[in-house]
């Protein structure tokens, strides 16, 4: 039993990553750099599997075989329901976690990391996500090539006096801003190192009073804008990005950023 229990959840989990690959969603939950080398231990992992159901079918046979050939010996009176309980109990809790584990990874459909996930995590809480060099932004020839992270990082150098009077053009996941949420917003995306257990949020600060008029948490935007010093000089952020317009868009094909 326990063999097969550990056949079928790895079925489950190779079917789930081939699903997610084939639709194109299995960057949701990894970095982009392993999608190959996932798909391939996955397919290597299925022959594997179809391998071993063989080798268990097999086996089974020729131990009934073996069974009916030893002559019975004399035995107490059978205690049928006594002796069924644990095999039954069994059964029923690995079809149970079998059910589960289906039902979470092959029937509920695939989500993105949200805003609720970053609320849980710190926002911009290493200098660097993913150990990138600080951003040298009088070596960018193209100011609208730079994403989220870029950004990010780039206000976090010095207080972001080089992103003064800069205009940016960001898409990501609207979240409140620490400190003044009323006046504040992120515009927001997740920076992906290895997978999404390691997802860091990162976000660019807006300056757009009565925001949630337009916006609430998790919708995703597109902000052009300037940067400018914040209106709120007790604010948390030093410099903000001002909106010239910020309108509703659909989640990009690739939702965050590496």
């Amino acid at each position: 039993m326990t063999h097969w229990r550990g056949l079928a959840i790895s079925a489950i989990g190779i079917a789930a990553t081939l699903s997610l690959a084939l639709s194109g969603r299995l960057d949701w939950y990894i970095h982009p750099r392993y999608t190959v080398f996932t798909v391939t231990m996955s397919v290597l992992g299925a022959l594997v599997g179809m391998l071993a159901v063989g080798i268990l079918a097999a086996g089974a046979v020729r131990h009934r075989r073996a069974r009916a050939e030893i002559p019975a010996a004399p035995t107490d009176p059978p205690h049928p329901e006594r002796a069924d309980r644990p095999r039954t109990i069994a059964v029923v809790s690995a079809g149970a976690l079998v059910a589960a584990l289906a039902t979470a990874l092959l029937i509920i459909p695939p989500a993105t990391l949200s805003a609720a996930t970053a609320g849980q995590r710190e926002m911009n809480a290493s200098i660097s996500p993913g150990g990138e060099a600080p951003v040298a932004i009088d070596d960018v020839d193209d100011l609208s090539q730079l994403d989220v992270k870029q950004w990010s990082l780039l206000l976090r150098q010095q207080g972001g006096e080089a992103a003064l009077g800069r205009t940016a053009d960001l898409t990501g996941f609207v979240m409140p801003a620490d400190g003044a949420p009323d006046d504040v917003f992120y515009v927001a995306r997740f920076s992906v190192t290895c997978c999404t257990i390691d997802a860091q949020p990162v976000g660019v600060p807006v300056y757009a009073p009565g925001w949630q008029d337009d916006f609430v948490a998790d919708d995703w935007v597109r902000v052009t804008g300037v940067f400018a010093t914040n209106p709120d000089p007790d604010g948390a952020h030093p410099m903000v990005l001002v909106p010239a317009e910020a309108t509703a868009v659909d989640m990009p094909e690739d939702p965050y950023v590496h």
